[in-house]
């Protein structure tokens, strides 16, 4: 098999891969809207579950020793997440509204760095990866807390049966079936490209698993529900250093400080940033907004695939 025939092989699983969690999403959400729960937490649950490839991916990485590739995939999500996702979601709402609170984003986003932090003594050990769900499970408290007085999202008109039950597992098996053809297809592939595991998570991985997100987000788009879209990417970016958190927990991860670590963290520290500048200011996200979080990281690809070629990385 030819790496054109591979590459082209993998965005049809990771296309299979999109639907199959899209079939998870949409039945979980009905009974979530069925049981009246909060918005906060309609959010934080579709964030999670439309993050079960990664889940996936990062299970089979554990037991194929590929750990490297699910660390980079999930932490090149939350690039994806931020200069793509919720990039082209502002794009296509013109404006997102934000409560415009500093005490909201910040401590989100100081928690998706955290990983950074965490591993600046290159290593993310078991009692790292504790940190990280603990501090997870505490921004969730906090998110509630703030959110106390908030209404419950209004009952859905769609039935919950035991066929969306059956339609959810089915879902689930598929996620993590192709998952495993997905992984084992990325391993055939880096023996005939110059990338490392993680670079490979980092930049190509992490699209094509985020692939339930941009199905949320363009479903938010036609009907014309931003705030949907909004609180599907904040869960599903938290989501992404809860697993890294479980998988140093089983599998303590070497960090090492090259340049392809340094060039993704200091892109990394200009998306949070522009996101908490953009969060707060005017109460919402405009459409020229949405356009330099995509600019910024299309240059993050451009530079990391410079790196590539001249073999820096």
């Amino acid at each position: 098999m030819t790496i054109l025939a591979a590459f082209i092989i993998l965005i049809v699983l990771f296309y299979a891969l999109g639907k199959a969690a899209d079939l998870v999403i949409y039945n979980a959400r009905i009974a979530g809207e069925r049981l009246h729960l909060k918005l906060i937490f309609v959010g934080l649950l579709t964030g999670f579950l439309t993050s079960l490839p990664e889940v996936a991916v990062t299970v089979n990485s554990i037991f194929e020793h590929t750990e490297q590739l699910a660390l980079g995939n999930l932490i090149g999500g939350i690039m994806v997440l931020y200069g793509l996702v919720l990039a082209l979601s502002i794009i296509f709402n013109r404006k997102v509204e934000t409560s415009g609170e500093w005490g909201r984003i910040v401590p989100l986003n100081i928690y998706l760095f955290s990983p950074f932090i965490l591993g600046a003594d290159g290593m993310l050990s078991a009692a790292d990866g504790m940190i990280l769900i603990a501090g997870y499970l505490a921004l969730v408290a906090y998110l509630y807390f703030l959110n106390r007085e908030a209404k419950s999202r209004s009952q859905s008109t769609v039935p919950f049966t035991f066929k969306n039950l059956i339609y959810a597992v089915i879902g689930l098996i598929l996620v993590v079936i192709i998952s495993f053809a997905v992984l084992r297809l990325a391993e055939y592939m880096l023996q005939y490209v110059n990338f490392t595991r993680f670079f490979f998570g980092l930049v190509i991985f992490s699209v094509g698993t985020n692939l339930p997100e941009v199905i949320v987000a363009f479903r938010s788009w036609k009907r014309h529900v931003g705030r949907l879209s909004l609180g599907n990417i904040f869960g599903s970016t938290m989501s992404n250093v809860l697993i890294i958190g479980f998988l140093a927990f089983f599998r303590p991860l070497k960090i090492i400080f090259d340049v392809e670590h340094l060039v993704f963290a200091s892109f990394m520290i200009a998306l949070l940033s522009l996101v908490v500048f953009f969060y707060v200011s005017g109460k919402r996200f405009s459409r020229n907004e949405g356009g330099v979080l995509l600019a910024l990281y299309l240059l993050f690809v451009f530079v990391s695939l410079i790196c590539i070629a001249c073999n820096v990385i």
